[in-house]
């Protein structure tokens, strides 16, 4: 089973059907029509004998590209199922249905102070996803104009990504280091605050038990 898989462990473990037999799959970059997509995908699965669990396990073989970025910063184990997966394809990549955006719409997505890189790196995927007549390397430098001050920023600015899958790349390296590091932050707030309520408990219950003697020395 793949631990950084979005798909929920019942359907990573759940068998493939004796009557599928694999074929190539349409390929989805993000930057079509996903419904266009979604048909000829569901259309060729079923034609090879799968099912909807099937079509879950294997989108992750059709997905490319930006589509590929945005499946894997789906959260870990949050995929139950096909129309589950189906839902959030449609909702990210809706876009295509509407005009397209353009390199100024990809310069003006910018981390929010206090922001998780992983958020701002799905708002960008989404955004550059609707956007696909920009050229690579705008893209790349917006992503990289968009981040907020610190590491990655400065990593980005002496080694700058030559594609879009370099680019992918290292921000899924860094959103492992900047989720381990508010993990570990909240955790420490978290122990910091039961030891400040810890000690307010102490300080009222001493309080208390000096009451009593001076209302008795009074």
């Amino acid at each position: 089973m793949d631990l950084r898989s979005p798909l929920s462990e019942g359907l990573q473990t759940s068998p493939w059907p004796t009557t599928y037999k694999p074929i190539t799959l349409p390929k989805f970059n993000g930057k079509a029509d996903p419904r266009q997509f979604l048909m000829s995908f569901e259309a060729a699965v079923a034609s090879a004998g799968g099912n909807e669990t099937v079509m879950a396990k294997s989108f992750v073989i059709a997905a490319e590209g930006d589509a590929l970025a945005w499946y894997s910063m789906l959260r870990l184990g949050s995929i139950y199922s096909w129309e589950n997966l189906r839902d959030k394809i449609l909702a990210n990549f809706q876009g295509f249905a509407v005009e397209s955006l353009t390199s100024t719409d990809l310069f003006q997505c910018r981390q929010s102070q206090g922001e998780a890189l992983r958020e701002y790196f799905q708002r960008f995927v989404q955004t550059k996803a609707r956007a696909p007549g920009v050229p690579e390397e705008v893209a790349i430098e917006a992503a990289i104009k968009g981040l907020g001050i610190g590491p990655f920023a400065a990593h980005l600015a002496r080694e700058k990504p030559a594609s879009m899958h370099e680019l992918y790349h290292e921000f899924e390296k860094y959103c492992r280091s900047d989720n381990d590091y508010r993990k570990r932050l909240e955790d420490q707030n978290s122990q910091k605050k039961q030891g400040n309520d810890r000690n307010s408990q102490k300080k009222n219950l001493s309080q208390d038990e000096r009451r009593p003697q001076r209302e008795a020395g009074g």
